[in-house]
């Protein structure tokens, strides 16, 4: 699912900042944003920038604090994070209508990040998982991205507060697909599929695909599916599980002829047949009574990881609709330079 970085969105509440008397803080859908007092108010429309948006100097200089703004694609400007403001977390960035000038009508829930030339920040390649491109990320493999429970959360339908979830332990590292189509093997980055062959030698994803022997497994099997999961260790995102070496956790495993993800006890099946090791599953079969808001699945998120104090985050997965899915990314680790 493609991110809307920047959209119309009202102003959902307005609460007194903590420990400043200058602030408050807004929320927009899920989403805490500290502002000065007075700035806004609720049921305001805005133009909201989500966290990893590439933010032009050109409509938010302030960024750049002073400083010579840094360039991204093409675009001079500065990365939007996730930051602390006399004590409160502030999550992306509220602007007035005007930005988008004076002319231009819109709706609550349109998406201005094309008009606006804002673009999703995307960690450069280290050395580790940079290589040769076979061509684009296969159109016939669903991408891995699920959307964040702030934005998910107002849509939510009672059906998904009735529903039951598996809930997985966010790994951080990059995403990687192995896949088997009419006899044909490959393994893709996230956005590209790889050269297998010797120019690729010290490519890390095309590294695991031959350690693990996906090509033997999969044409052995012979069943149409991309198995996806995360890779991660020494010179993948800085590291963040500190482990030797790297090592290839499954998170999903995608049904190419029924276009669908397959259930978790499939995928289950699928990673003892193949011999690979799944993420680490935190509950088999959960209910969200106990989550009223968005802010109670963050707290949950809140957590240690598999070698680290501070995990990147959680996966909720429905166990009747395996293509329902959503995730809620741990604040102290964005806090602490995650992603």
């Amino acid at each position: 699912m493609e991110r809307s970085l920047a959209t119309v969105r009202k102003i959902s509440n307005i609460a007194d900042h903590t420990n400043s008397d200058n602030l408050e803080l807004a929320y927009v859908d899920g989403w805490q944003c500290v502002v000065k007092r007075g700035e806004f108010v609720e049921q305001q429309l805005i133009v909201y920038f989500e966290i990893d948006s590439w933010m032009p100097s050109i409509i938010s200089s302030f960024l750049s604090k002073g400083k010579e703004p840094k360039e991204f694609g093409g675009i001079k400007g500065e990365r939007l994070r996730t930051v602390k403001l006399r004590g409160e977390i502030s999550q992306g960035l509220i602007l007035p209508l005007s930005v988008l000038g004076s002319d231009r009508v819109v709706a609550e829930g349109d998406d201005v990040s094309d008009l606006l030339d804002v673009q999703k920040w995307e960690r450069p390649l280290s050395a580790q998982l940079a290589g040769q491109a076979r061509g684009y990320f296969p159109e016939f493999i669903g991408k891995t991205d699920q959307p964040r429970i702030q934005n998910q959360f107002k849509r939510m339908q009672p059906e998904h507060f009735a529903d039951s979830y598996e809930v997985t332990l966010k790994i951080d590292g990059s995403s990687c697909t192995f896949f088997h189509k009419d006899g044909v093997t490959g393994v893709c980055s996230r956005n590209l599929e790889l050269k297998t062959d010797e120019s690729n030698e010290h490519n890390a994803f095309v590294r695991m695909y031959r350690e693990l022997d996906i090509e033997a497994k999969l044409q052995q099997l012979g069943h149409s599916i991309a198995i996806q999961g995360e890779l991660f260790g020494e010179g993948i995102n800085g590291n963040w599980e500190g482990i030797k070496g790297h090592k290839f956790m499954v998170f999903d495993i995608y049904d190419i002829v029924n276009q669908r993800y397959v259930d978790a006890a499939t995928r289950g099946i699928y990673c003892t047949v193949l011999r690979l090791d799944h993420v680490p599953i935190l509950n088999h079969d959960t209910t969200l009574e106990d989550f009223g808001s968005a802010q109670d699945f963050l707290a949950y998120a809140s957590r240690p990881s598999i070698r680290n104090k501070v995990a990147e985050g959680v996966v909720f997965k429905s166990l009747t609709n395996p293509d329902y899915s959503f995730k809620a990314i741990n604040n102290e680790y964005l806090l602490g330079g995650g992603e």
